[in-house]
């Protein structure tokens, strides 16, 4: 089984998802406003605000995954939605990459992928954001070494890692399934995206 970046299990698997024990882990997730963030959270937020106006209420949610690390949040005005993607295990880690996309009626027109982190074996790790169905609880994301499961809630999208990259084409692959809250498959697809331009 697969453990999280920072070398742990991983949360608990949500009972409506026990056939799936032993095949994922669960990421860990967070939720804090930006005045609660620790240093290295604060130097991802930092690199926008030139080009946005951030407030300190903004709920920022944080999500420690088997490939990555990731931050999002939204501009102040709510009509962008931000983040940074990180693939070093450490707290104080570096930033490697960073995301903004468009929201048009509460939705993100693309997944805003990013191909430039790198793990710890020199491999591309893509990020892109993942806007589920409503009825949507939980997102099942194929690892490569398994299923990380990763919670949905409140209205930002879900970013998550691949290490399904196509360098040539700066595209990248997630394969995706989504479950509701009985633990019902709601959906299951692939998603192929070129890194956003």
């Amino acid at each position: 089984m697969p453990r999280l970046l920072d070398g742990s299990e991983g949360g608990p698997l949500p009972d409506a998802l026990d056939r799936l024990r032993g095949q994922a882990v669960v990421a860990r997730l967070r939720v804090r406003s930006a005045r609660r963030l620790d240093a290295s959270a604060r130097r991802c937020l930092t690199t926008f605000e030139d080009e946005f106006r951030l407030r300190a209420a903004t709920p920022v949610v944080e999500r420690v995954g088997v490939l990555g690390v990731t931050l999002t949040f939204a501009d102040a005005d709510r009509r962008t939605v931000l983040g940074c993607d990180r693939t070093s295990p450490g707290r104080a880690g570096p930033w490697c990459a960073r995301s903004a996309g468009r929201l048009r009626s509460g939705r993100l027109s693309d997944p805003r992928v990013d191909i430039l982190c790198r793990d710890r074996s020199g491999h591309a790790v893509g990020f892109g954001w993942i806007a589920p169905d409503p009825a949507t609880r939980w997102l099942g994301v194929d690892t490569g070494s398994g299923l990380e499961i990763d919670s949905v809630g409140g209205s930002l999208p879900v970013r998550i890692a691949t290490l399904d990259v196509d360098g040539a084409t700066s595209s990248a692959s997630f394969a995706v399934t989504e479950y509701d809250e009985d633990g019902e498959e709601v959906r299951r697809y692939r998603l192929e995206a070129p890194v956003a331009g």
